[in-house]
């Protein structure tokens, strides 16, 4: 088993830019989404890459709510297409949106791609 990355630095890191992307609330997903719906996310490959990142879409969404439940589709280091499911998580609707932008970005720009991860 590889050793985790993720460390207290990390970890802080990870909550003040949550802070910084959330703000006070995130108004637009407590305004269009009921509380205690179950929802998924998906996120794929938009180009030809490696991914990586998996560990960050994680620990993102461990911060936000611990019962959220994330998957990877594939392994890190392992070369993807476009269109290719990478990693999915699932359980209450407004944390996996509150948790959506930060989790992508980290995991698109960690992944060596002539683009980013996205959703469907």
């Amino acid at each position: 088993m590889t050793p985790s990355i993720i460390d207290e630095e990390i970890r802080n890191r990870l909550k003040e830019a949550l802070l910084e992307d959330l703000g006070e609330c995130d108004l637009t997903t407590l305004a269009t989404v009921p509380a205690g719906i179950r929802a998924s996310g998906k996120a794929f490959a938009k180009a030809e890459g490696v991914f990586c990142g998996y560990e960050i879409f994680r620990e993102v969404y461990a911060l936000l709510d611990e019962t959220l439940e994330c998957q990877a589709h594939v392994e890190e280091g392992q070369k993807v297409s476009p269109g290719t499911l990478v990693a999915e998580v699932r359980g209450e609707g407004r944390q996996i949106l509150h948790g959506e932008r930060l989790a992508l970005n980290l995991m698109g720009r960690m992944s060596l791609s002539r683009g980013t991860i996205s959703t469907k």
